[in-house]
Order: structure tokens, then sequence, then C-alpha cells
């Protein structure tokens, strides 16, 4: 598995024009472990402010899980082998796209 950690910073709920799919825009941004362990067991950790845009079917049970954690401020993990890669321009700029694999892409999914 390739998995990595993130914290919510946004999610948006839109339909996939050419396929009327319900989806969830989710703004991830990969947190970064300090690197040692408190008393409690928990890890510290930092984010940025900038994330990555994430496109999930919005009644997939991931899409539930990122909501909760969200209203919970906890981490969300991934595992990246879920997820296709696609530049597009979003919200005006260039920016590269990750697809859950629930996701249908017309143009992507042919070649996958």
């Amino acid at each position: 598995m390739n998995m990595k950690d993130y914290r919510v910073l946004n999610i948006m709920d839109s339909k996939m024009d050419a396929t009327n799919q319900r989806i969830s825009i989710c703004e991830l941004v990969e947190v970064e472990y300090i690197g040692f362990t408190l008393p409690n067991g928990n890890n510290p950790y930092t984010f940025g402010h900038k994330g990555k845009f994430f496109i999930i079917d919005l009644s997939s049970s991931l899409a539930q899980e990122i909501r909760w954690k969200a209203e919970n401020e906890e981490v969300v993990s991934l595992d990246m082998y879920d997820f296709r890669q696609r530049d597009a321009n979003h919200f005006g700029k260039r920016e590269t796209l990750h697809f859950h694999r629930n996701v249908v892409v017309p143009g992507l999914d042919e070649i996958l």
C-alpha cells in the first residue's frame, strides 16, 4: 500500500457533467509528522495551507469518512493506489486532480 496522511482544508459537492455522477471535491493537505511521540501516544504533525484536490463519489463510504474526519479535525489516511491523476484547469488554475477509482472519468477510464 502507498498510504499518505492528510488534513481536510475544504469540501465541495458537485456533479460530473459528462456522467451526471454526484461527487465530493476534497481539498486535502499532506501532514508532516514532527518525528516524536507524545506520552499519550499521539504523533504531533504540521500541515500547510495549500492542498491537492481529490475527487470522490459523493455517496461512497470514503466521502462520508472524510466529512466525519473533517468535522472532528482528524487525519485522513488514503491509499494513493486508489487514485488516478489528471491535469486540468480547476478554478482558472492548472491543477493535478486525483480521481478515486469510484469516479467515472470520460477519456481517462478508457485508457486505464
